[in-house]
């Protein structure tokens, strides 16, 4: 009784992995003719950012989850867009001024075609704003929960598939002695640098020109 409890006051805590996120999508005024929300039926980031002047929201979802948010398109970014498994994203390719794509990279087994995919639903110049995992439990749906990524593999992922790293938000453990004892503990060795706290990126970038 006592262990149900507290997973239930858990579920309901903002983790500060969470927090972090918020943190940076606070900071994000997004003034656009149209939006892409990849992955966002369960959390649409439209209330989340600090202003919003968008005149065409859409949501892309592969519906694996309920949704809060009906997707208008729905598709499996892990695979080539086509008339046959996607076939609502066609006549949407190079129609997007901003790609949101948010904690939906631990889920995808193919980065590079989802990260070329998120690039042709952006126009020439157009923005994304992405995030990737780091440090992580494994996590639902089961059978799902895939990759994590190092800073230098989400910038290497990012410009092999036609964008620009415009900035990094890094995120941090809360208690990064914590996370350094566990290491030291089992004898891992990492960078005499400042990284040993990273979690996770939120990363703003642009479609590269040509």
């Amino acid at each position: 009784m006592l262990s149900r409890l507290q997973h239930a006051i858990r579920g309901r805590q903002t983790s500060f992995f969470r927090q972090q996120l918020n943190t940076w999508l606070a900071t994000l005024e997004v003034s656009a003719e149209r939006v892409l929300d990849a992955g966002g039926g369960a959390n649409p980031v439209k209330n989340r950012v600090r202003s919003w002047h968008v005149r065409d929201y859409v949501i892309l979802d592969n519906c694996l989850e309920n949704q809060r948010t009906e997707p208008r398109i729905i598709a499996d970014l892990n695979r080539g867009l086509s008339t046959e498994n996607s076939p609502t994203a066609m006549g949407e390719c190079g129609s997007f001024n901003v790609v949101f794509c948010l904690e939906v990279m631990e889920y995808i087994w193919n980065p590079v075609v989802a990260l070329e995919n998120l690039n042709l639903f952006l126009r020439e110049g157009g923005r994304l704003y992405i995030t990737f995992p780091f440090v992580y439990p494994i996590h639902d749906p089961v059978g799902y929960d895939f990759l994590r990524y190092t800073q230098e593999g989400a910038q290497k992922l990012l410009t092999e598939t036609g964008f620009q790293v415009n900035d990094i938000f890094i995120r941090r453990i809360h208690d990064e002695k914590l996370l350094a004892a566990a290491y030291n503990a089992d004898r891992m060795h990492g960078r005499e640098d400042n990284t040993a706290g990273h979690t996770g990126y939120c990363v703003t970038a642009t479609k590269s020109k040509g």
